[in-house]
């Protein structure tokens, strides 16, 4: 998909996304401006971002809003973002993030975020970030987010760039 733009609101309880709900091939200079509505695994742009699949140069503007799974541009990343923006503000339960809910690297080239932002409120239970909520061994590089972060548990794991990094994941000269 090149250069594509969506602007309507979207609501379902799959995969949800303003422009596709699940991204298994690539998205460039994709634009979703619409407020999305979803469950599990709901993105700004795509609710998922599949192994292999690359997001490049995307930008998404509207309110997400969802359970599980929750970003600004993709709700579940294994595969490649760069370059992308997330501008609108995110809420949910569990793995949100301003640009990216769950960022899931179980191979060596899964879940890269790469020169990518978010701007906008990101409000949550648990697994809480600016940019990413929840990095599973994903590699988070060259990004920044400057949005404010409410985690609503008193036991959340919340960061301004990300909720909670694990199983090894990797964050380099991110801000």
């Amino acid at each position: 998909i090149r250069d594509a733009k969506a602007s309507g609101s979207v609501n379902g309880s799959g995969s949800v996304g303003g422009l596709v709900g699940d991204n298994d091939g690539t998205i460039v200079s994709g634009v979703a401006t619409g407020d999305i509505t979803g469950a599990e695994d709901v993105g700004g742009l795509s609710g998922d971002n599949e192994e292999d699949a690359t997001i490049r140069n995307a930008t998404a503007s509207g309110s997400v809003s969802g359970t599980d799974n929750v970003g600004g541009v993709v709700g579940n990343n294994q595969g490649t973002i760069i370059a992308s923006t997330g501008a609108g503000n995110v809420n949910g339960s569990d793995g949100i993030g301003g640009l990216v809910g769950d960022n899931d690297g179980e191979g060596t080239d899964d879940g890269i975020v790469s020169r990518s932002s978010a701007s906008g409120e990101v409000t949550g239970q648990d697994d809480v970030g600016g940019l990413v909520g929840s990095n599973f061994g994903g590699r988070i590089s060259l990004s920044a987010a400057t949005g404010s972060v409410t985690a609503q548990s008193s036991f959340a794991d919340a960061g301004g760039l990300v909720g909670g990094n694990f199983r090894g994941g990797i964050i380099n000269q991110s801000y």
